[in-house]
């Protein structure tokens, strides 16, 4: 995990970025400029994740074996570097996370990101004890991990682009 992390610190950047940026565009009512900064964001962020993501992919055998080099962890090895293959599949959808929140924050509609994040975390908690209870399945785990970030992301973009929307249409009728 602490891969992923590390992997997801420029994104962090970017997002943390935003939030002025795009607010003090929001304060001026430009929502042009707002939207630039938001897909200027969301690009750098996307192409960061996706290079990084096939690049820990394709290292991921040696950056696991920095890990596991004891004798007793080799046998786990296998199963740590396909963990660390499976997660990178998450990590472009955990920057979108972080992109949506921060255009939520700029949009100062933070609550709803908020409210969001408590939702997200009460949905992967039931799917992860869905897949360790039930299942009884450490690969079910990964894939569960996976499918919440995707669906993460997705969400909190959608629930950004739907406010920008809004805001949008108000900021039209004001002007009229």
């Amino acid at each position: 995990w602490r891969y992923i992390a590390l992997i997801n610190l420029p994104g962090r950047a970017y997002e943390n970025a935003m939030v002025p940026v795009c607010s003090a565009a929001y304060g001026q009512r430009d929502l042009l400029k707002m939207r630039e900064g938001f897909l200027y964001t969301a690009k750098w962020v996307l192409i960061f994740s996706a290079v990084f993501a096939v690049v820990l992919f394709v290292f991921s055998e040696p950056l696991i074996s920095i890990l596991t080099y004891e004798d007793s962890m080799r046998e786990l090895r296998p199963q740590f570097v396909w963990t660390l293959q499976i997660s990178t599949l998450l990590i472009p959808f955990s920057a979108l996370m972080g992109i949506g929140s921060s255009m939520l924050q700029a949009l100062k509609k933070s609550k709803v990101s908020m409210y969001y994040y408590f939702f997200w975390g009460f949905v992967k908690l039931g799917m992860y004890a869905v897949a360790a209870y039930v299942y009884h399945s450490f690969e079910y785990i990964i894939y569960c991990m996976v499918i919440v970030h995707v669906f993460g992301g997705l969400c909190l973009m959608y629930l950004a682009h739907s406010e920008y929307n809004k805001i949008s249409a108000i900021v039209s009728n004001e002007g009229s």
